[in-house]
């Protein structure tokens, strides 16, 4: 992977700054500072089906954008193609967290604009393969409409014995999806979790990741559970630093996926598990004041790597750059191409070829690029889905449009 120099990081980061305004600016009918969060978009497939009767599948959504000054009745609009193809059409109203409407926000923190489990239930799809999802704001002045981001979905399907076939959307995507955040108490910033993560009295950087832990993938799921026995290890331009603290802090964030088929008549032994789920670990790094046995993120400028073990064993490797006490954005950032909510940056990850707690890993999970397919457009963006080894299969077995009889399944769920 490239590491950026460490005397233009600190440019580089206001530049990121100013860019998310003129990403926003930049269109007539997003107001000033507005802009849509890569991080938080989620696509949750829902199945339909009954019996042997294939009725489709429809997709649940959610999608913030952060900004103040955004209007009232504002929302958003989603438009699903499969190359110049429309599939489905629909709205989703928003709720708001604005000052202008009376929203007591903190001092320092964005409002935002939030929709959630909005879908194209009265619209089924039967389509598998490439789906392109558009997202329009659409502004509650004038009732404008700008296309804010294309996501790129891949479903997939498997048939059941003696049902209809059943509809997933690919996950795997989401290990190039890392996203390292500072958390400060007195500045709460979008990416602090509810809970213990966002009650400490110290600030700290933590790291979202997407996983699929080998206890709840394959035929014959077993291993450890990640997180138990796990400890952080971090360096700085490969020089270890002595932390003490280090009390796990893995929390999940609800969002996660789950299917399941069989080739046989439900013999545990037969069936094939496919889960995905986003875990958040709290990194020994304190922001601002100092805490007993914590790195001090100001203090250490230059490359940083932790290396989240378990079992003594390094599972997860995180990298990112820092500089004038704050993370610097990602290349993929600064080229405009990723938009995350303010204290969160993409991070470079890498998975040893021998992570015995991980499954479904595969180089090609990054093709679609980070946060449900959103491209790639840097070099350094690119590496982060080409170092990936591989480890365990991928997908369930069976290709889009397999008509192969002998699989039985249940519908996807969110968790």
């Amino acid at each position: 992977m490239k590491v950026r120099n460490t005397h233009r990081s600190g440019a580089m980061w206001l530049a990121a700054l100013c860019m998310i305004v003129g990403h926003a600016s930049a269109r007539a009918d997003v107001p000033e500072g507005v802009f849509y969060s890569d991080h938080d978009a989620y696509f949750n497939l829902e199945n339909t089906n009954s019996g042997r009767e294939d009725t489709g599948w429809y997709v649940e959504v959610r999608a913030v954008m952060y900004g103040d000054n955004i209007p009232a009745d504002s929302g958003f609009k989603y438009i699903l193609k499969q190359g110049r193809r429309t599939l489905a059409t629909f709205m989703c109203d928003a709720s708001f967290q604005q000052r202008h409407l009376g929203t007591n926000l903190e001092e320092g923190q964005l409002g935002r604009m939030t929709t959630e489990r909005c879908s194209n239930r009265d619209n089924k799809l039967q389509v598998v393969g490439e789906v392109q999802a558009e997202v329009y704001f659409i502004n509650g002045d004038d009732d404008s409409e700008t296309l804010v981001r294309t996501h790129n979905l891949g479903v997939r399907s498997f048939e059941r014995v003696n049902a209809s076939r059943q509809y997933y959307i690919e996950f795997n995507g989401g290990l190039v999806s890392s996203v390292v955040h500072e958390c400060v108490r007195t500045r709460m910033p979008a990416l602090c979790l509810s809970g213990a993560a966002r009650s400490q009295s110290f600030g700290y950087v933590g790291v979202f990741l997407w996983l699929a832990e080998t206890r709840h993938n394959g035929q014959r799921p077993s291993a450890g559970r990640w997180g138990s026995n796990m400890r952080v290890r971090c360096s700085v331009d490969g020089e270890r630093l002595q932390t003490t603290r280090n009390d796990r802090g893995v929390d999940a964030t609800r969002r996660a996926t789950y299917v399941m088929a069989s080739t046989g008549a439900g013999r545990q032994d037969e069936r094939d598990h496919y889960r995905f789920e986003e875990v958040h670990v709290r990194l020994p790094i304190t922001v601002g004041e100092p805490f007993d046995g914590m790195a001090r993120l100001e203090d250490h400028p230059g490359q940083w790597q932790c290396d989240i073990r378990q079992d003594r064993q390094v599972i997860r490797s995180i990298r990112f750059q820092v500089a004038d006490g704050h993370i610097v954005p990602h290349a993929e950032e600064t080229a405009g191409n990723v938009h995350l909510p303010p204290g969160g940056h993409l991070a470079e990850m890498t998975i040893p070829e021998d992570a015995a707690m991980e499954t479904r890993v595969s180089p090609d999970a990054g093709e679609r690029g980070p946060f449900f397919g959103v491209g790639w457009a840097t070099d350094e963006g690119r590496a982060i889905g080409t170092n990936l080894p591989t480890i365990g299969t991928a997908q369930l077995a069976g290709q889009p449009r397999a008509r192969r009889r002998g699989r039985r399944g249940r519908r996807a769920r969110r968790r």
